[in-house]
């Protein structure tokens, strides 16, 4: 048993070391040889991951004492958090003396932003376009512009929620060959992902378009004659009638 780590139990203070993030609720447990520390810890993007470090005052926080439960890296936000040290194994036999913990939290960089593939290499001119893509928090805030060979085009939006989706209906001025998209964390612009390349084409062939043109032509040259004479059959204007059989 820890004989004077249990009666000095009620001196053991933990304390935490953070930024924006804020660790609330601390509290201490003993179960056998085992200390098990409760805490807190809020922030305000839920999916925000901090890794989480506990150490102790009995070699004046050197190093970070061996922990199970919500420690290390990964920690999610929540309010009942519990990490468990086997005090026993980690301290002298000999050990005589108050025991102060310390909880260090830093946040863990967001994964990066990456675009997924679209769904086509060729797209038809004024449709929509659907992008997806993974990485950043949900608290970020996303820049989504157009390139065409290399060069920024148009801005398709600015300052959306990070839902690692948007829908954008292209405008008719787009049109033509290397387009790229290229979305980036609006308040830190360089980190930001590229789509592959892709095309816009016009929605209805040309050739489809002037096909009533050519059969029109057809209809007048029929009832014209190609001189501009009489109609064939008569000069009233009037088709002829079907042959009769002798």
């Amino acid at each position: 048993m820890l004989k004077s780590y249990v009666l000095l139990a009620g001196f053991i203070v933990v304390t935490a070391s953070s930024q924006a993030q804020t660790i609330e609720n601390l509290n201490t447990i003993f179960d056998g040889d085992k200390v098990i520390v409760t805490y807190s810890l809020t922030y305000a993007d839920a999916s925000q991951k901090f890794k989480v470090a506990l150490y102790s005052s009995h070699d004046n926080y050197n190093q970070p004492i061996l922990v199970t439960g919500d420690a290390g890296e990964n920690v999610l936000p929540g309010k009942v958090k519990r990490a468990v040290w086997d005090a026993k194994s980690a301290l002298p036999a000999d050990f005589d003396g108050d025991i102060r913990i310390k909880i260090k939290t830093s946040r863990v960089a967001a994964p990066k932003l990456t675009f997924e593939p679209l769904a086509l290499q060729t797209y038809k001119r004024g449709r929509t376009i659907s992008m997806k893509w993974t990485g950043g928090y949900s608290t970020d805030k996303i820049h989504i512009e157009l390139y065409k060979d290399n060069k920024v085009n148009l801005l398709v939006v600015d300052q959306i929620d990070n839902t690692t989706s948007y829908e954008w209906k292209m405008p008719k001025s787009v049109k033509g060959r290397n387009y790229t998209l290229h979305i980036s964390n609006a308040a830190k612009p360089n980190e930001l992902a590229e789509s592959a390349a892709f095309r816009v084409k016009p929605r209805t062939p040309f050739i489809i378009k002037a096909l009533p043109f050519v059969v029109v032509g057809g209809a007048v040259y029929f009832f014209t004659g190609s001189d501009g004479g009489e109609p064939p059959g008569g000069g009233d204007g009037l088709l002829p009638g079907p042959l009769k059989p002798n």
